[in-house]
This record gives structure tokens, C-alpha cells and sequence, in this order.
């Protein structure tokens, strides 16, 4: 019986000796005129551990196992960053990192199928009912600056 207690004390010291060695890391990610970067997205590989920059840049991540590990870091329109750092048991690490403008992406495509407009007239020419429609890539297209502004040009309706 005390060596079975003696066994569940030890495995639990493990234990908890485990579950603390786990580090923090926080960091701000700035473009080439340092300036902040919000949104950015920073994950770290390999792990489910990831986040985004606050408005000024900044980011933290907490709880991270020990180790060295590969920080990814992305933002639109520029490639993708790996960087390594060396997660410490209770401490916290700090990266900053300034994308570069010189390997920002020469070009980004969208592309769509062109049909919401379609759809929207469809829908408004077999309707029962009278009623206007108008796709959001209409109303995108508008010069308005919000919405509002943007149903006035629908015709019958008075804003």
C-alpha cells in the first residue's frame, strides 16, 4: 500500500513537473517603415498554438512547450516568415519581426464566377412578387460610402 502511494505521488510530481514547463512568447511584427502590422497571423508549427497581431502589432502566446520551435508568420500580400525561437520554461520569450516591402508579392488574383449579379436579376425576374435586388458586387461597385446611401439608388425605395 506505500509503495502504491509512494508511485502516485511520484507520477504526480512528474506530472505537474510536465505541465509547468511550458513558456509564453509575445512580440510585434512591423512592415519595412515600421509600422505596425495588425492582423497579422503568427503559428507556431506543428502545435495547434496560434494567433493574430492586435491593432499596434503586437501578439502573445502563452502556455507553449519548451523547446526550440519554427514561429510562421503571414500576412496579405506578403510571403510567408519562418522564424525560429527557443521557448524557455517559465519565461517569456520576445520576437519582433519587420516584413520586408523588397519580397512583397508581385500580384495577388481573385477570382469568382461572375454570377451573383445574374442570380440577383433571376431572382427579381421570377419572383411573384415586385421587388429589386441587388448583389453585394453591386453595391460594391457604387460610389457610396455605406450602405444607406447605397439603397437609394434601388428604384422606389426613399431613405
Amino acid at each position: 500500500m506505500m509503495n502504491r502511494l509512494l508511485l502516485s505521488f511520484s507520477f504526480m510530481l512528474l506530472m505537474a513537473t510536465v505541465a509547468m514547463a511550458q513558456g509564453n512568447l509575445k512580440g510585434r511584427i512591423l512592415d519595412e517603415q515600421r509600422l505596425a502590422m495588425p492582423g497579422a497571423l503568427i503559428f507556431i508549427d506543428n502545435t495547434s498554438h496560434g494567433t493574430s497581431t492586435s491593432v499596434d502589432g503586437y501578439f502573445r502566446l502563452v502556455n507553449l512547450p519548451e523547446g526550440k520551435h519554427q514561429v510562421s508568420i503571414s500576412s496579405i500580400g506578403y510571403p510567408i516568415i519562418t522564424k525560429e525561437v527557443n521557448i524557455e520554461s517559465d519565461k517569456t520569450s520576445d520576437l519582433t519581426v519587420m516584413l520586408d516591402a523588397s519580397q512583397r508579392l508581385d500580384e495577388v488574383v481573385i477570382a469568382g464566377n461572375g454570377y451573383s449579379q445574374i442570380n440577383a436579376l433571376n431572382q427579381q425576374k421570377n419572383d411573384m412578387k415586385i421587388m429589386n435586388v441587388i448583389s453585394a458586387d453591386q453595391v460594391g461597385r457604387f460610389p457610396d460610402s455605406n450602405i444607406g446611401d447605397a439603397i437609394k439608388r434601388v428604384p422606389g425605395v426613399y431613405v
